[in-house]
């Protein structure tokens, strides 16, 4: 968790080279193309990398490009997109968002303002308490406009296949076996 981890920007220089070529070959060739930062957490760790996903997020457009930043921590996303100086500027480009499992009440406040879900914040509750009835279920807004709730159907094989398996659901499983 160094702030200043110089091999891992490296890492990143390199990926967001070779991602930036895709998208410029890509849009010369009139293709529309989506980019994926995932464990966005990780970028938050780094100072060097915040830079790199804020100029993917916000040139995206330019480049026919779809940005998706995936993290499994949406409460430390919300705060540093609501406290940031370098985060700012993807604050204000998100017009889609998908929250899945919140894990404190005191950060749905900043989630719902900060990712633009104004108007969610009972739904949000509502899954945030009964995980059981919400299970692979998401708030999602798109293009600035009306949320929904929308639930994932995984079929129950693929939950128990190792691609799904995460500390701690591997915990849970082997709880239940």
């Amino acid at each position: 968790n160094n702030k200043n981890d110089k091999p891992t920007f490296i890492k990143l220089i390199t990926t967001n080279y070779l991602m930036d070529t895709i998208l410029t070959h890509n849009r010369r060739l009139n293709k529309f193309t989506f980019e994926i930062v995932e464990e966005f957490q990780r970028y938050l760790n780094n100072d060097f990398a915040k830079g790199i996903v804020v100029t993917q997020v916000t040139g995206g457009r330019k480049k026919n490009a779809n940005v998706i930043v995936v993290t499994n921590n949406p409460d430390e996303l919300a705060a540093a997109l609501g406290t940031d100086k370098t985060l700012s500027a993807i604050r204000s480009n998100i017009t889609s968002a998908m929250i899945g499992k919140i894990q404190s009440e005191s950060s749905i406040g900043p989630i719902c303002q900060n990712l633009g879900l104004a108007g969610c914040e009972n739904e949000l509750r509502e899954m945030m308490h009964d995980p059981d009835t919400y299970r692979h279920c998401f708030v999602a807004k798109f293009d600035g406009k009306e949320a929904a709730i929308i639930k994932a159907i995984v079929p129950p094989e693929y939950v128990k296949s190792d691609i799904f398996k995460t500390r701690t659901l591997k915990e849970e499983v082997e709880r239940r076996e």
